[in-house]
């Protein structure tokens, strides 16, 4: 006789076939909910015996296993009984749960221990009082049936000596014990729990007879802290750091404002300024951070924790067309499912319950067609904020900072091939730019932050960029113009972080958060990893691509057929002179080529060492070069799953930084279309040639169109040797 397991849509079964039809006490079947987030497993069988033990284990390894076991001791008058003494048949029935809890006991890791079944016992009130040895919380038993048979000592006696908790009369729902026998009015079935479990139970009581059984049922219901669906994207993710938002409210402004005009808030605004003086940049920032905390508190904005159990609150939501009458009717066939199942009354209930919920439901979806279909029409950005799907946790798969790492690993990875020098120059070079080094000025942060966007994500501190923009009174007739409260702290970091080449830690953290593109939901690669860092860091990123931004264009270093990253100037202007372009030539009656170059992952791929040497021969140096170069210093990424953030090992050693803005001034100068990155295809270093006849052609990429007049080619053959002049083929 072997032990078999297998599986439905739904459950896991473990069972032990019986010998033959109709023999007690064989036949066992343990069967596992696959809802649950625990991995199921066979611990122990004895298949003489007809017993069997599963253990549930957590995904955790710091939450202890739970190990259920189901038994049968045969009756008093039984002829097995009647075979040997009763004390030596029920020690043959129960030496499986001895020999069980002193396996667990010697474990390294302490189980959870459950045992049900059909003791044939009557315990009556014997007393337990070892009980409150483990757990003086834990009630005495009370029961219905005073009465004792042979094999109720034993059982007390068995529990004594495994040091397990009788849960018969000492639980919700059955105190006092009632019968589960309904011939004989006796309680022969029972459970049995280690002491660490016992708290955890919610109720344990005796429900009405099913059809097959003369027995009825136990249900036990347990509220364990780690059993709920949500619990494999809890714990992989408790021992990061919880990423807490503060919620903006426009209506909670001027208290914002005055809270930080507050003496307690102005102070440390103070002693920020100072921190930054003393060349105490980290400091400073932390500084800064709690006195925004202090004010928000004061001001009575909302900070919008992660829910540790998303998703089992997500499973359990009603639809929007539940009202107070269907939840009467649904309490009220339930009440009736539990009480007379499968009865004329409560089939009758559910029918009910069935038409109401499928009316309510078609007339909740008709109302809902008629205002999206208003709102479509007067407000479509509206409508589809409204309609678009939230997105879902993630699968347990991707719960764990390791399942993230090839991801982090390809994105972060340094090419093959790296060049660490630029070919020799080919025109003069400007002149130093020492007008880029001079400290950055109140004027400059105010129009800053008139730049930065309203409604974007911040990073691991969780304030967004209107905590910064409007920490100010509101303007009045007096004070049209009212002053920003934090700008002189702000002003005081970025001087010192400007002259030092430094900035804080916090800022060097960007916050990933991942987003399902298409395909399987358990694929890392099918999400698009989003990148946020802090405001404070976008801010100052955004200062300094304004100051190089206009040295560009007042220096004329950009190519003047440059359209994207450039104020004033779009696609729109490049389609204009495509058109022309392609008038001209058909009217000359003469070949027009495009040439169409799509650089993959081309931002990722950038090397930096590149960059800094096209910056030096723009004339960047000093205080510009450095700032620049210390965004991306031990730059490191932190994974946001489920509200929490795990830091990955890995750390950007290429890669530029898009949504700090620095990138538009960082590629695509004036120097004869110089390229630095390694693309799909593998281009370094290299420019165009500017000889040929003068005939038309344009190159054009994914990022930008580039009209280059200067390209001039006569074929599409020429064209791809200009191409393969990109290629650099790896050996």
């Amino acid at each position: 006789m072997h032990s078999v397991q297998h599986e439905t849509r739904s459950h896991h079964l473990f069972s032990i076939p019986a010998s033959a039809r109709n023999r007690r006490g064989e036949g066992p079947i343990i069967a596992v909910s696959k809802q649950l987030p625990y991995s199921a497993s066979q611990w122990r069988k004895d298949t003489v015996n007809h017993v069997i033990w599963v253990t549930l284990k957590s995904p955790s390894a710091q939450l202890p296993p739970i190990t259920v076991d189901l038994c049968y001791v045969p009756p008093i008058t039984s002829h097995q009984m009647a075979l040997s003494s009763v004390t030596d048949r029920f020690d043959t029935s129960t030496r499986h749960i001895r020999a069980a809890v002193a396996a667990a006991a010697a474990a390294a890791t302490a189980a959870h221990i459950m045992v049900a079944g059909d003791f044939n016992a009557k315990v009556g009130n014997l007393p337990d009082p070892w009980v409150t040895t483990f757990n003086e919380d834990i009630p005495p038993r009370q029961s219905e049936d005073h009465s004792t048979n042979a094999l109720g000592p034993h059982l007390m006696q068995l529990c004594e000596d495994t040091s397990m908790v009788l849960c018969t009369g000492r639980t919700l729902l059955d105190t006092p014990a009632t019968p589960s026998y309904p011939r004989g009015n006796s309680r022969f079935d029972h459970t049995l729990v280690s002491p660490s479990l016992f708290p955890f139970i919610h109720s344990c009581g005796v429900f009405p007879p099913t059809q097959d059984s003369d027995h009825c049922p136990l249900i036990m219901k347990l509220h364990l802290p780690f059993m709920s669906p949500s619990t494999p994207s809890t714990h992989a993710i408790h021992s990061g750091t919880p990423v807490t938002r503060w919620v903006w409210d426009a209506t909670k402004r001027p208290a914002y404002a005055s809270s930080l005009q507050f003496s307690a808030c102005d102070q440390v605004l103070q002693h920020s300024i100072q921190a930054s003086s003393m060349h105490q940049l980290n400091q400073a920032d932390n500084i800064f951070t709690s006195a925004r905390t202090t004010a928000c508190r004061s001001a009575g904005f909302r900070q919008k924790k992660p829910a540790p159990s998303s998703s089992n609150s997500t499973q359990h939501q009603r639809p929007a067309y539940w009202d107070q009458a269907c939840r009467s009717l649904h309490c009220q066939w339930r009440r009736a499912e539990r009480r007379n199942p499968g009865a004329p009354s409560t089939i009758a209930l559910l029918a009910q319950l069935q038409t109401m919920l499928a009316a309510r439901k078609r007339s909740f979806s008709n109302r809902d067609i008629l205002t999206f279909a208003n709102l479509y029409k007067t407000d479509p950005r509206k409508f589809f904020q409204q309609t678009r799907a939230p997105q879902s946790s993630l699968p347990s798969e991707l719960t764990t900072p390791s399942a993230w790492h090839p991801l982090i690993s390809k994105l972060t990875s340094p090419p093959a091939q790296t060049a660490t020098h630029m070919p020799p120059p080919h025109q003069p070079q400007p002149p130093p730019a020492n007008a880029l080094n001079t400290p950055i000025t109140a004027e400059e942060i105010s129009l800053g932050l008139q730049r930065l966007h309203n409604g974007r994500a911040g990073a691991l501190q969780g304030y967004s960029s209107e905590f910064l923009r409007y920490a100010k009174p509101l303007p009045t007739p007096e004070s049209p113009a009212p002053a920003n409260l934090i700008i002189p702290c702000i002003q005081a970091m970025f001087n010192e972080a400007y002259s030092s080449g430094k900035v804080p830690i916090q800022w060097q953290t960007a916050l990933i958060t991942p987003v399902l593109k298409h395909g399987d939901a358990s694929d890392p690669a099918n999400y698009r990893p989003i990148a946020v860092g802090e405001p404070l860091c976008r801010l100052y990123a955004n200062i300094l691509n304004h100051r190089l931004t206009q040295y560009t264009e007042q220096q004329q270093l950009r190519t003047h057929t440059q359209a994207g990253y450039r104020s004033h100037l779009s696609t729109v202007h490049q389609a204009f002179v495509l058109q022309h372009v392609i008038d001209k030539q058909t009217h000359a009656h003469e070949p027009l080529y495009l040439c169409f170059v799509d650089l993959k992952a081309a931002y990722d791929k950038v090397q930096r060492p590149l960059i800094w040497q096209v910056l030096q021969r723009l004339g960047i140096h000093g205080n510009m070069l450095t700032a620049i170069q210390s965004l991306y210093t031990d730059c490191s990424l932190g994974m946001k799953i489920n509200g929490f953030m795990v830091t990955c090992t890995a750390h950007l050693l290429v890669y530029i930084k898009d949504a700090h803005s620095v990138l538009p001034c960082l590629v695509f100068f004036k120097m004869d279309f110089t390229i630095i990155c390694k693309s799909q295809f593998q281009m370094q270093a290299s420019r165009f040639s500017t000889r040929g006849s003068p005939t038309w052609s344009m190159l054009m990429t994914s990022s930008y169109w580039h009209i280059a007049p200067h390209i001039y080619k006569h074929s599409s053959q020429h064209w791809q040797t200009i191409v393969r002049s990109y290629t650099c083929k790896s050996a």
